[in-house]
């Protein structure tokens, strides 16, 4: 049996008990579609609207609570974490169904179901219907979401411990952060304590030094790694690439704390967001600069890449579109309140959570 496990997020303050979804709607009157600021706003800048045309809101749901975590598709459906639910959104905007569960921030998807994981149990619901198919006590909350791993699963709990799910863990003297990342048969995981650690089975096969504190789920590529560091005393943070013996290749220094996870492009190479607005790409073999954007405004989501465009939204309503090839922000769409979430591409379709409990797909 293979069990897929999601992590549990904060609460969030207004108490629901039953919320009453809206039905979907086109809006009767579009957002207004931004143009971008002037051409000294940037690195590159592009004012016009972009081979993507001018993106606009084709459905919007008021849910009650913000989707601060981050949705998770198999193909056909978003399911999407809303504070004390878990949600399947069709790509037309209908609400197929709504799980309650306690407070959810990250979920996980596979060809059987969507698991969730509460303060003591692991759920398992049917994708179709919401049903609850499995749920079963853990014995530690899981703070980031597992990856399968030499037939097993590995994941890291609120504790810092790295635990599988054949019954072993590793917490000598570590404080595992976010999420491991694995190729199947090795796993890997940065820790608060300034190292990227290899496990090989239970062992530890080697251990590379961060030089500051771990902050997100380490990024593999098939040939390399690449971990972020959040800031450290008066150290900014970092993006630190690896070869796959735990020796350093390259260091690149951030502005500022970076807004999510590493994203690795084909072509545009290692694309690292800072909460700032400032966005780069790097090159995966040596760290040097491809290119370098700064949006002009803080980014307030993990950002998400789909094909050549990269996603970002800012706690001032914008949501922008990024060419990740040269690094050209194209136009994009004006929201009336603060985006702090629920980003996700489906289906030609993105979704963005905002801060007044709406969910809004972008298309």
């Amino acid at each position: 049996m293979i069990w897929l496990l999601a992590c549990t997020g904060p609460s969030v303050p207004p108490k629901i008990v039953d919320v009453v979804l809206e039905e979907p709607k086109v809006l009767d009157v579009l957002p207004v579609v931004a143009d971008l600021p002037p051409a000294d706003w940037g690195t590159n800048t592009w004012p016009g609207p972009g081979p993507v045309g001018a993106p606009t809101v084709v459905w919007t749901y008021t849910l009650g609570r913000p989707v601060v975590g981050q949705p998770v598709t198999d193909g056909e459906a978003l399911y999407v974490p809303a504070g004390d639910r878990v949600l399947r959104v069709d790509v037309d905007g209908s609400i197929a169904w709504s799980h309650p569960i306690e407070v959810v921030s990250e979920l996980r998807a596979d060809a059987i179901g969507v698991w969730v994981a509460e303060e003591d149990r692991w759920r398992q619901l049917a994708r179709d219907d919401g049903r609850e198919m499995q749920s079963e006590l853990s014995a530690e909350p899981p703070r980031g979401a597992p990856v399968l791993y030499q037939d097993e699963l590995g994941w890291v709990t609120r504790a810092g411990t790295v635990r599988s799910s054949a019954g072993w863990a590793v917490e000598a003297g570590i404080s595992a952060v976010g999420s491991p990342s694995s190729d199947g048969e090795r796993l890997w995981f940065a820790t608060e304590e300034g190292e990227l650690l290899a496990l090989d089975g239970q062992d530890v096969a080697w251990t590379g030094r961060l030089r500051g504190p771990g902050q997100e789920r380490p990024a593999y590529d098939g040939e390399r790694l690449y971990s972020v560091v959040g800031p450290y005393e008066e150290t900014p943070g970092a993006v630190v690439g690896f070869d796959l013996a735990g020796q350093e290749l390259w260091r690149h220094q951030l502005v500022l704390r970076s807004s999510g996870p590493v994203a690795v492009h084909p072509r545009a190479g290692v694309l690292v967001s800072e909460a700032g607005g400032r966005v780069v790409a790097l090159d995966p073999v040596t760290g040097s600069l491809n290119w370098e954007l700064d949006v002009g405004a803080a980014i307030s989501a993990p950002p998400v890449l789909s094909g050549d465009r990269l996603y970002l939204g800012s706690p001032d309503g914008r949501v922008f579109i990024v060419d990740v090839d040269d690094g050209v922000a194209w136009r994009g769409v004006e929201l009336d309140n603060a985006v702090v979430g629920g980003m996700a591409v489906f289906q030609g379709v993105l979704t963005a959570g905002l801060a007044d409990g709406r969910l809004v797909g972008i298309q």
